[in-house]
């Protein structure tokens, strides 16, 4: 089995195994969150290289809302880094560089 065919079964799998699921209730303090299907439910992984694996209803739009945070967090710890990284090479250690970044 290829690497492929691994990932493509497993999210099948994981959603076989999720897509039953009926437990909450559709958010209704945002009302496009109200709006929802609340029986579609897909998964997508998209590789380091772009290949994109997808199962169920991942094609289907939905609002992303909360589903952002995540991605601004990386960007924003990107440019943080970046900083942080730049002024730690700025000073004299007698340890390892980036070491206080590590907690070491």
């Amino acid at each position: 089995m290829s690497a492929a065919e691994a990932v493509t079964d497993a999210l099948r799998e994981l959603h076989t195994r999720f897509a039953g699921l009926r437990d909450g209730q559709l958010a209704d303090y945002i009302p496009q969150l109200a709006l929802a299907d609340p029986d579609a439910f897909g998964l997508a992984l998209i590789s380091m290289d772009g290949h994109c694996y997808s199962t169920g209803d991942a094609d289907a739009p939905f609002t992303m809302q909360s589903v952002s945070k995540p991605f601004v967090y990386a960007l924003d710890f990107t440019a943080v880094e970046r900083v942080l990284y730049a002024l730690d090479e700025a000073r004299p250690q007698r340890r390892g560089p980036r070491c206080w970044i590590c907690g070491r």
